[in-house]
């Protein structure tokens, strides 16, 4: 036998098709190779694939036979194991099945070809026939296991629009009760925890080809079957719904940790490069570039608009230097910045620049985004510099970081109150040396969380007695919740004499910064003239809603978040009139007639104004010697 030559394709409007010839389960797998065209309009039937690789260690042959009447000798093709095992399950005794799959159809070998075809797999599995999603083989009760899943899907209907269940025609309504109980015993929901388990609800790539599928979609486990949308039904149950009446502990903390992890898979939605790692964080590939390149299919429209293609030629570091800098040219916005953080002793990498964002880091390494508007409507002012791996951008100096306090381990198997844990948190000179303020900075997007979000306000503001009686007045449950906003993160404080919020990778010295175009504060690190290395975003009272740059906001104007509107802005209590246009900016010599259109649509939309100009006109309001300059990002 010869190893088997893949004929080019003749453009991106073919794919090749694999099609598994009848045998018995116990006979070599053979199979045949076409090449189709493939089209929206008429797309060839198929099935597509979803399934995990495994290792390339001892590879199985398969024998791959398009011409049976050709006298010449026999081609072969190398796969993992997990897929050889897979397609032994999926073939027919009586007649063939042509499937997609990406280890076949796609020449591995030629990255040219490797790019332009993983670009097209959103559409592969959005116009298949069906997706077969293959769990693995039989094992660990997980044909009960299955059977149950398909059942307990059966008996709800999800809205998937507002996450909410209603019983299915003639089901049990308790099915649909979130705070009902499961109607199984402690080995049949291990069972299924363990079906969960499985290595194909880990990978990455799975939840593009899964999410893109239509209603036709099948799991398949072994010999049994389970409809896609059932399955996905029972997945939204097991997480809302509490497991038993008296659930082992151990038990009870698997369930809880393994439907965390799968929360971004069970409830889909379209995504920005900002949250990949909260949606899918935990989920594996081998290729770190599979980051961007597995969802590309899932991009919001806004997001899908940077235009990312995959592209195997470049390295993980170009490919994530890519999206950063067509993310900053294509909102003008430094935003997406908020997510580089240097992890407490972790070796700074000379060779990853810091402004760049590691997509493959684990979410489990930061904290929670705290998005406020430090830098109000404008725009990014920056600049790559040519040769270098360094992002020019510009912003000012508003403290430094003069004492250190202690770091924030808030999820300890801990029976202390959240009062014990606050003062282990904020040491009680540094509350004792901060200024007194109504401040609003971390109640941003958990409403849910206001009373316990009030409890860090308190702390920020340094008004102790009031932290005494919010704590006391609060279930654990609130303050722990609000407290997720300062795990990984350590309250410091400033050379002003205000705290910071700050990573737990700061150091003394640290400068804290407002860039044009980053809605937090940042930390800096000076490492010669103008150079600097991106520490993380930090929370500063004084710099909170753009006052670094604008100075403060008029009086009788504060910011808050309009529930009708589902959007932050700025509300005159004078007038009782809400804007979304920060009043400030009509202060400078702009015609914002035509931005305060696109205000309205688009919560990104950005004015630019340059540092000569924001210099002239609000260096006055501004804190003494706080002038706008530049910082080479390395």
């Amino acid at each position: 036998m010869e190893l088997y030559e893949y004929n080019p394709l003749p453009n991106q409007n073919h794919i090749r098709l694999v099609t598994i010839k009848p045998d018995s389960f116990s006979s070599e797998v053979s199979v045949s190779i076409e090449i189709v065209p493939f089209s929206r309009d008429k797309p060839p039937k198929y099935e597509a694939l979803s399934y995990v690789w495994g290792t390339g260690e001892h590879p199985v042959r398969i024998s791959i036979n398009n011409d049976p009447f050709s006298e010449g000798p026999q081609r072969y093709l190398h796969i993992t194991k997990n897929l050889h095992v897979a397609l032994k399950y999926l073939r027919r005794t009586d007649s063939p099945r042509t499937l997609w799959i990406d280890a076949i159809c796609i020449n591995q070998n030629n990255i040219h070809e490797k790019g332009p075809q993983v670009a097209m797999m959103d559409t592969i599995y959005t116009l298949a026939d069906r997706v077969v999603a293959w769990l693995g083989p039989e094992a660990n009760d997980s044909d009960q296991a299955m059977s149950i899943m398909s059942h307990l899907g059966s008996q709800i209907k999800m809205n998937w629009e507002t996450w909410q269940p209603s019983p299915a025609a003639g089901a049990d309504p308790s099915f649909a009760e979130w705070g009902a109980f499961l109607p199984y015993d402690v080995e049949t929901i291990a069972s299924i925890l363990r079906l969960l388990g499985r290595p194909w609800f880990e990978r990455i790539w799975i939840r593009q080809e899964i999410y893109l599928a239509n209603s036709r979609a099948i799991m398949i486990r072994g010999t049994s079957e389970a409809p896609w949308p059932a399955f996905h039904n029972a997945m939204a149950a097991l997480y809302y719904k509490p497991a038993l009446r008296s659930t082992p502990q151990d038990l009870r903390h698997e369930k809880v940790r393994r439907l965390t992890a799968l929360r971004g898979f069970i409830y889909h939605s379209r995504i920005g490069f900002g949250n990949i790692r909260s949606k899918f964080g935990t989920a594996q590939c081998k290729d770190p570039r599979d980051r961007i390149f597995a969802v590309l299919g899932l991009l919001n429209s806004q997001q899908a608009s940077l235009g990312v293609t995959p592209d195997y030629t470049k390295t993980t570091l170009e490919v994530y230097r890519d999206v950063v800098l067509r993310w900053i040219s294509h909102f003008n916005d430094a935003s997406i910045l908020e997510e580089c953080q240097l992890s407490a002793g972790e070796t700074v990498n000379p060779t990853f620049p810091s402004w760049i964002l590691d997509w493959s880091r684990n979410l489990s390494e930061f904290s929670p985004s705290l998005a406020i508007s430090a830098s109000s409507h404008l725009s990014a002012h920056y600049e790559v510099l040519p040769g270098q791996l360094a992002l020019r951008l510009a912003g000012m100096v508003v403290s430094s970081i003069k004492q250190l306090g202690p770091g924030a381990p808030l999820y300890g198997k801990t029976r202390e109150s959240g009062f014990d844990r606050v003062r282990k948190i904020v040491p009680s000179e540094l509350i004792q040396s901060c200024h007194s303020r109504d401040d609003d900075t971390l109640a941003i997007k958990r409403q849910r969380s206001k009373g316990g979000i009030n409890v860090i306000k308190e702390i920020l503001s340094g008004s102790f007695s009031k932290i005494d009686v919010a704590l006391q007045s609060q279930e654990d449950k609130s303050i722990s919740r609000a407290l997720t906003y300062v795990e990984q993160r350590r309250f410091c404080q400033a050379t002003s004499d205000l705290p910071v919020l700050a990573p737990e990778a700061v150091q003394l010295g640290d400068q804290v910064c407002v860039l044009l175009g980053c809605p937090t504060p940042v930390l800096l690190r000076p490492i010669s003239d103008r150079r600097f290395r991106f520490i993380g975003a930090c929370v500063y009272l004084n710099a909170s809603y753009g006052e670094a740059l604008l100075g403060p906001l008029p009086e009788g104007v504060r910011m808050v978040y309009s529930r009708e509107r589902s959007r932050w802005g700025f509300l005159d209590e004078n007038k009782q009139e809400f804007s979304l246009l920060d009043p400030r900016l009509r202060a400078l010599p702009l015609d914002l007639r035509e931005f305060s259109t696109r205000l309205k649509d688009d919560p990104l939309a950005n004015v630019h104004v340059t540092p000569e100009v924001l210099n002239k006109y609000t260096a006055g309001s501004r804190m003494k010697g706080c002038d706008i300059q530049v910082f080479d990002l390395v």
